[in-house]
């Protein structure tokens, strides 16, 4: 027999408990079982007890899987309420489709379900992608709110006063994030609502998602951003500080032409010069930004590596990973949707993310104990993009991996001795550069970058300012080159403050720690790591003064990167 006591608080126990973990045979069934129970006990716990952090990874692999393909049987029929007007608190009425169980005859089911409002976005209530992933739960014993945000789609919405045909759309404002909090409450107060409420959603509705986890609304339960940020100014308008670019991602364009999603005809001029007229964080950013420290409610994050929202992943991690009701989910995707997929590389469709959504609201909203739980990171790298192929891990970084750090030099990157003298590259008046690519040593045996990477750079600069994009990618022993999605990104001038940038003193030294965002990539032996920096992409505005950055090679100049052996 094999008996162990953990002292903490896993997912759903109080503050404090002791749980006991019983092993009386050593059969293969007993142990996997064991194996899933030992990873979200510790996974809760921090991973402070019991067995290595490989054992743990190892451990949490079978209940991601179990997570993956959790499924029940409808038991309801679907009845749709189309056009359903919603107040809000000052007498708005937004316009709403209401998905809700039916019985055999097509009436609706009698009793009181526990709710989901689905993507709150300016996109439509009938827009299958963005509005109806989730509709169908409503055979499952579900009721689903899908409405227009205040002034989009021009509906039968708005107020005597201020009908929704003169209303002006506000994408994630404090006015939409106060519809979104008093839809949540009005849900509850639905005499077929048990006054449980989940939320999910994609992108902008992935937004809003998170924006009514940090406003709190007592009858919100859990939430499911997808592919989203809690930080509109250093992940959208910007990418740590520098402009993104019109022409680059959706990111650059998305306010331009912010009139064809929304439907609202003033939104492509309006929305523009409103970002434009804060080029610096402020008071205004900071009423659309999310206070990661005021989410309560359980959260499973759903990010993918080739996303331009991953920054923000790893930003809200580093703040929210040790809480015992967050996990996340990480794949291979650009921004799409991911149970449906896109035509983008790595972007095939994933169906069984709407089983890790049921999951997840049966045991946080509707409270079914039998729902599993899945473990701290289920991730798929995007060598393993279209199977159904999902590691879990105990962490993020995964507890069995170990940093690894490599020293800038001037012929590349290398372990052990740090470099001397400087690298240097040239920003030509129109913003744009060559860079620096650095190469690792060849890997000796295969090994499994897991995690956001560390690079340590100290800069100076011959003008005032410059942009910073550091990425890491990997080389084949054929020289063959693979983008392993997003670099980091950062204005010089913001490095103390995104509030109050400084010029750089010419000749001054300053040190930069950028967060390559995360990455899933197994190098075989002979791959060698690739190190760039640069101080443009096609992602975001080349508007670097002409000049010189300076990399002082030492201590100081290096990358750190979580390494898995395999």
């Amino acid at each position: 027999m094999y008996v162990r006591s953990f002292h903490c608080a896993p997912y759903g126990a109080s503050s404090g408990q002791t749980t006991r973990l019983v092993v009386t045979k050593p059969s293969s069934a007993i142990i996997s079982s064991a194996a899933v129970a030992l990873a979200s006990l510790l996974s809760a716990c921090g991973g402070s007890d019991g067995p290595n952090g490989a054992e743990l990874d190892a451990a949490a692999r079978p209940q991601a899987n179990a997570f993956a393909q959790y499924s029940r049987p409808d038991t309801f029929g679907a009845l749709l309420q189309a056009d359903l007007l919603v107040p809000v608190r000052d007498g708005y009425r937004l316009t709403c489709n209401l998905h809700r169980p039916a019985a055999a005859d097509g009436s609706p089911a009698p009793g009181k379900f526990p709710s989901i409002l689905a993507n709150f976005t300016g996109y439509g209530r009938t827009n299958k992608p963005f509005g109806n992933a989730v509709t169908d739960f409503s055979k499952k014993g579900y009721t689903i709110l899908v409405c227009n945000t205040r002034g989009s789609q021009g509906t039968a919405g708005g107020s005597p006063s201020q009908p929704e045909s003169v209303t002006q759309v506000n994408p994630f404002s404090p006015q939409e994030a106060q519809d979104n909090y008093d839809v949540i409450e009005w849900i509850a107060t639905q005499p077929w609502s048990t006054g449980r409420v989940g939320q999910i959603g994609t992108s902008y509705g992935g937004i809003t998602s998170m924006s009514a986890a940090g406003s709190a609304p007592p009858s919100l339960k859990a939430v499911i951003p997808v592919l989203a940020t809690h930080d509109i100014y250093r992940y959208f308008f910007t990418d740590g500080g520098i402009r993104t670019a019109v022409t680059g991602d959706a990111r650059g364009s998305w306010a331009t032409i912010c009139s064809i999603f929304t439907g609202e005809s003033t939104c492509s001029a309006r929305l523009p010069a409103e970002w434009n007229a804060h080029p610096v964080y402020d008071a205004y950013w900071a009423a659309r930004t999310v206070d990661l420290n005021a989410v309560k409610v359980p959260v499973l994050f759903v990010s993918g590596m080739n996303d331009f929202w991953m920054g923000a992943q790893d930003a809200r991690w580093q703040v929210m990973n040790k809480r015992d009701n967050v996990a996340t989910v990480i794949g291979p995707w650009n921004h799409n949707i991911p149970e449906l997929g896109g035509t983008e590389p790595y972007s095939q469709a994933r169906p069984e993310m709407t089983n890790m959504y049921l999951a997840w609201f049966d045991r946080w909203v509707a409270e079914l104990a039998a729902a599993p739980l899945p473990p701290k990171a289920i991730v798929q790298g995007i060598q393993a993009a279209g199977t159904s192929n999902w590691d879990g891990f105990a962490a993020w970084p995964p507890k069995g991996s170990e940093d690894q750090l490599f020293y800038l030099t001037s012929s590349g990157m290398q372990k052990g001795t740090p470099g001397t003298g400087s690298l240097s590259f040239a920003v030509a008046s129109d913003g744009t550069t060559a860079g620096l690519t650095l190469r690792s040593e060849p890997f000796a045996t295969t090994t499994t970058l897991a995690g956001p990477v560390e690079v340590k750079l100290p800069l100076s600069f011959s003008a005032s300012d410059a942009n910073l994009i550091a990425n890491i990618k990997s080389e084949s022993a054929n020289g063959t080159i693979t983008d392993l999605g997003y670099g980091a990104y950062q204005k010089a001038s913001h490095l103390e403050s995104d509030a109050s940038p400084s010029s750089r003193v010419s000749g001054r030294s300053y040190q930069y720690t950028m967060r390559v965002p995360s990455k899933y990539w197994t190098f075989a032996a002979g791959d060698r790591m690739v190190l760039t920096v640069t101080s443009s992409d096609k992602f975001v505005v080349s508007d670097s003064p002409a000049g010189t950055v300076t990399v002082a090679l030492g201590m100081d100049a290096s990358v750190r990167a979580p390494m898995l052996p395999r």
